[in-house]
């Protein structure tokens, strides 16, 4: 079995650069020149292998004579069931993307039993950069170990000479259709989940460049995962070359402005796709172009139009079925989510937030009632999150103030009444001493000689 493992990484990139070569050529003209360039002949016979199973445009003659028509060719790259794949048997096509076919599989080899998902490469996408990019793939999903990343389990080459890789297979919905019962707490605890794995992708180097509904399943256990890493790019310093004119994978509903422009790719492409997904979640609409119907429409939306504040849209635009109760939802959208989305999906990649966690830190600031960092800090704004943050202790607290100022006024009004009373005493004592002074100074002569 040919395998990319069984050679150098030097030999690799002869084998790819010859393979690449070569189909630049006619079939006919292929094998001699790779015989006449390759500098071995393992490498050879590597590159041999794979022209022999090439089915684009110079391909497809390749099979003709042959013998095969394309409706063999079609026909022998449908029918794998049943096929063995190392210590992997397939039992059934699950799904089918731009590069590969995704089959249900079952473990053969008796070591142990469980189910997997083997993507393998669809026949006629095998050329140089697809190839490239299915290994980078696998590269990307070997690095990864985390609970809300779907597993690299094994990986290899097909009988006939197609490769593919063994991950652990999810069952489960994309996460806009699984979260569309969910109240807007358990949506954005859903969505932390995949924030977290994105962010442990961005640390290990690698951008996702496609985070979309159907990359992101929530399992039956409520747990996501995320899938998918067939165009991931390495953040690596020495590759920050542009990403080539024509050759983009995007998907335009979820991509960034730079990736519509082309311009390089940065962990800030995944914090607006992520903004985006949110966005689906919480209102079951996209932010902008909903009413796009081709490409090139929504890629001017991506461009130039402002996403709709989420609290502002109408209920008759939202009443969708992801968007059940609209009124209720929207008055939870006001304030912290309007502003927390607004900033993820902002044009310019610098407005947005620096991080995925940062951009993770807000909203489990909204979920806590703790101020969050897309709004001004004024001190209303402040004091109402400590409020609503701390609703027991400033109940109680202000309970006790109000028994302080109740008890502070009845004693006030106590000593007022006995401060009356204590007046009301001196003056009658001034009267009978007024009296008495009569008596003993006016009168006694008086009385005396009486």
């Amino acid at each position: 079995m040919h395998t990319k493992d069984n050679n150098t990484q030097a030999d690799w990139q002869e084998i790819k650069a010859l393979f690449d070569s070569a189909m630049l050529l006619a079939p006919a003209l292929r094998a001699a020149h790779v015989q006449a360039l390759a500098k071995s002949q393992s490498a050879a016979q590597e590159v041999l292998h794979l022209l022999s199973h090439t089915t684009d445009a110079l391909g497809q003659q390749n099979l003709l004579e042959q013998g095969a028509g394309p409706v063999a060719a079609l026909g022998a790259q449908a029918n794998r069931e049943g096929q063995r794949l190392g210590a992997w048997q397939l039992i059934g096509n699950i799904g089918s993307g731009g590069m590969g076919e995704v089959w249900l599989a079952e473990r053969a080899d008796g070591s142990y039993s469980g189910q997997a998902a083997v993507k393998i490469l669809k026949r006629g996408m095998d050329s140089a950069s697809v190839l490239a990019r299915f290994d980078q793939e696998r590269q990307a999903l070997a690095r990864l170990d985390h609970p809300h990343i779907a597993r690299l389990l094994d990986a290899g080459l097909s009988p006939d000479g197609l490769p593919y890789f063994v991950m652990e297979h999810v069952q489960g919905q994309p996460i806009d259709r699984a979260a569309a019962g969910l109240d807007i707490t358990a949506k954005l605890e859903v969505f932390l989940q995949l924030a977290d794995a994105v962010a442990y992708a961005h640390r290990n180097l690698l951008v996702h460049r496609d985070l979309k509904p159907s990359n992101v399943l929530l399992n039956t256990a409520a747990q996501v995962k995320l899938l998918d890493f067939g165009i991931a790019k390495a953040l690596d310093a020495s590759d920050a070359e542009q990403t080539a004119q024509g050759e983009r994978p995007y998907t335009p509903s979820f991509a960034s402005p730079e990736q519509v422009r082309g311009e390089p790719v940065t962990t800030a492409t995944d914090i607006y796709s992520l903004g985006v997904l949110l966005y689906v979640m919480l209102t079951g609409l996209r932010p902008y172009a909903r009413e796009a119907s081709d490409m090139r429409a929504v890629e001017q939306a991506v461009l130039h139009q402002l996403p709709t504040r989420p609290s502002a849209l109408s209920a008759l635009s939202a009443a969708s079925e992801l968007a059940p109760n609209w009124e209720h939802t929207r008055k939870k959208l006001q304030g912290d989510l309007d502003n927390i989305l607004l900033k993820a999906l902002a044009k310019e990649s610098t407005e947005r937030y620096a991080s995925v966690e940062a951009f993770a830190s807000d909203v489990r600031a909204h979920l806590s009632n703790r101020p969050v960092s897309a709004r001004p800090q004024t001190f209303g704004y402040t004091a109402s999150k400590f409020v609503r943050r701390n609703k027991l202790a400033v109940a109680l607290a202000s309970a006790a103030l109000a028994s302080l100022l109740i008890g502070t006024g009845v004693v006030a009004w106590q000593v007022h009444l006995t401060n009356q009373a204590r007046q009301a005493e001196r003056q009658r004592f001034a009267e009978v001493r007024k009296i008495v002074k009569e008596l003993v100074f006016k009168y006694h002569d008086q009385i005396a000689n009486l």
